[in-house]
């Protein structure tokens, strides 16, 4: 893998030796043109999802940043030039009780030579004087309109490590055209120089031709995990003691450079929970577009339908021949780890891509999300709860959308299960939305799982099919069950909370011949108590025509195997969504009375 980040660098025409790197910028001091404080900003939002789970959205920056070596005593050392966490910029830290530290040393020293080097510099000036005054972050003289935005910084700074950038006049710090000249030429080369003058070793590695200086400290990914660690050694053979692996330095900038890129592009990487999958594709030692592979997180319908028409993605000639690689890497940890690294042809991802979104298509619904599909087969996410699905649920899914690999038979249990579990709940008007999206995607993964088994790939168990074939018993079931429960809201007019689906699901998608009779005569009296003749008559007429498929001599199943409880629910949502052309379901009788009358006028 280290060889071909290294040629992937090669086509990304980067070094790890850039003296600019994208990165956030959560916070920015805003100054006028003498250092004076005018305020607090934050360049980033923290907003609430369908989940009930915490997401920052903002912007990232090109901001100057110093060269980072994973060696143990050079880990975590910066500064970076003109930004950095409040911490390593203030005198004194955030709260004004820490001691002074070797990395607020080394960012007041850098920003002391650049202002001996730069004396007429105005930014540098207005920055100078603002440190000079203020010495922790809690001593900037704010408006009492800033305060709440003070004390949230302060909270996360310790657990998130957001960092401060300077804004002096209305201009980004980092943007000023004759700092970033000084930053290029003199203080970005000299630190550089600085970290690697110990490597004075020259030798070859496995990964490119030629020789370089060899390395025992790697630059970092993901922000401050080494690419390789060098304080144990990978293996031990025939008397030579403990070897480490030989690397160049180059080798290793360069890897890690094109890592880093491919991690901060959500075109090249998707999130796999507390893993994380980047991919790439090549064609004769150039890069081919292979984005449409990030649209497993997309909920555009229209992004979704352009890639299925062949919009987007490679020229037919090249989709064919080009290698598609992907790499699952462990995310969140203090070391650098790969779990897995596969590569095939970018044509088949395509042609697998295309038959895993036919599976999943469900009507008059958005594409549903990989994260979705995974947290369909665990418990609801309440707020502040840390419950999330596993990383295998994720990769399990993943490598049946790019690989064609067929679905764990577990995750069909778990998704059943939380199907019962769920509707026997039942949820209130405050949740009816996630609730009705949690169903579309357990019935979504049900689906994927029958075709990534193969499972009567003749009848694929959708709404046009199901209508020209006879469909399998246990999913005229959950028909059945899904038509019951509109004769009982209709009747009741959604007045009570209980429902057949809702206090039957279970036993009848196990043991149908014990609950399917009961409710059939209790089908009876409901349909008198609904007060639209025209509409009882319509779903005495449902119900009629979905018991009629059974044949004469068969009856209630006893018991459904869980393949065949997969086969119920997609059978229940089918019926219960809405139908294309008609009208939108049971909750809206008035609608139909209001056409029925007319028509009869």
């Amino acid at each position: 893998m280290i060889a071909e980040l290294v040629q992937q660098a090669k086509r990304l025409s980067v070094s790890g030796r850039e003296p600019f790197k994208s990165r956030p910028i959560h916070w920015l001091i805003e100054l006028d043109a003498d250092g004076v404080v005018l305020g607090f900003t934050a360049t980033t939002k923290f907003t609430t999802n369908a989940k009930g789970l915490k997401e920052q959205r903002g912007k990232r920056f090109l901001a100057p940043a110093n060269y980072l070596l994973g060696s143990p005593n050079q880990h975590n050392w910066r500064p970076d030039f003109l930004s950095g966490p409040a911490d390593e910029i203030f005198f004194r830290g955030i709260d004004g009780q820490n001691p002074v530290s070797k990395k607020r040393r080394a960012f007041w020293e850098l920003i002391v030579r650049a202002k001996k080097e730069l004396p007429q510099n105005a930014t540098l000036k207005a920055i100078w004087r603002c440190l000079r005054t203020t010495r922790s972050l809690i001593d900037l003289p704010l408006a009492s309109s800033t305060t709440e935005e003070l004390d949230c910084f302060r909270k996360q700074q310790n657990a998130e490590g957001e960092t401060i950038g300077f804004r002096v006049a209305g201009v980004l710090a980092h943007t000023e055209p004759e700092l970033l000249k000084w930053w290029s030429n003199i203080g970005h080369p000299e630190l550089h120089a600085a970290q690697t003058a110990d490597f004075n070793q020259h030798g070859a590695d496995a990964f490119q031709h030629g020789e370089g200086r060899l390395t025992n400290s790697s630059p970092c990914v993901f922000g401050n995990v080494p690419l390789a660690s060098f304080n144990g050694a990978p293996f031990s053979s025939y008397g030579l003691g403990d070897e480490t692996l030989r690397i160049r330095l180059d080798t290793a900038e360069q890897a890690a450079a094109a890592l880093n890129a491919l991690q901060n592009d959500p075109n090249h990487r998707l999130s796999l929970g507390d893993q994380a999958a980047i991919f790439w594709a090549t064609h004769c030692e150039k890069a081919v577009d292979c984005s449409f592979v990030s649209l497993l997180e997309e909920s555009d319908p229209l992004a979704v339908a352009d890639f299925l028409k062949s919009v987007w993605g490679p020229m037919p000639g090249e989709i064919d021949q080009a290698t598609f690689q992907v790499a699952i890497l462990e995310a969140g940890t203090g070391r650098f780890a790969m779990r897995s690294w596969d590569s095939c042809f970018l044509g088949e991802v395509d042609r697998r891509y295309r038959a895993y979104f036919e599976a999943i298509r469900l009507p008059g619904a958005n594409p549903v999300r990989l994260g979705s599909l995974a947290a369909a087969t665990i418990s609801k996410s309440k707020k502040g709860s840390k419950t999330k699905p596993a990383s295998t649920t994720y990769n399990a899914i993943f490598q049946t959308a790019w690989a064609g690999t067929r679905l764990p038979h577990l995750l069909l249990e778990a998704t059943v299960t939380r199907q019962c579990v769920e509707l026997a709940k039942g949820c209130d008007k405050r949740d009816r939305d996630d609730f009705e999206s949690r169903l579309r995607a357990r019935t979504a993964l049900i689906k994927l799982y029958f075709h990534s088994n193969r499972i009567d790939p003749n009848y694929p168990m959708n709404e046009s099919t199901h209508e020209t074939q006879r469909p399998p018993v246990a999913y005229v079931c959950g028909q059945v069950l899904a038509v019951l429960d509109k004769i009982h809201n209709e009747a009741h007019r959604k007045s009570t909370a209980s429902s057949a689906a809702g206090r039957f699901y279970g036993s009848a998608s196990s043991t149908p011949a014990l609950v399917f009779p009961r409710l059939c005569k209790l089908a009876r009296i409901h349909l008198e108590k609904i007060e639209n003749p025209n509409r009882a008559n319509k779903l005495d007429h449902e119900l009629a025509g979905l018991i009629s498929q059974f044949s004469r001599e068969a009856s209630w199943p006893r018991t459904l195997s869980l393949e065949q409880q997969g086969q119920f629910a997609i059978g229940f949502y089918y019926e219960r969504a809405p139908k294309v052309g008609a009208l939108a379901d049971s909750t809206a009788p008035d609608t139909e009375t209001t056409s029925t009358d007319a028509s009869n006028s």
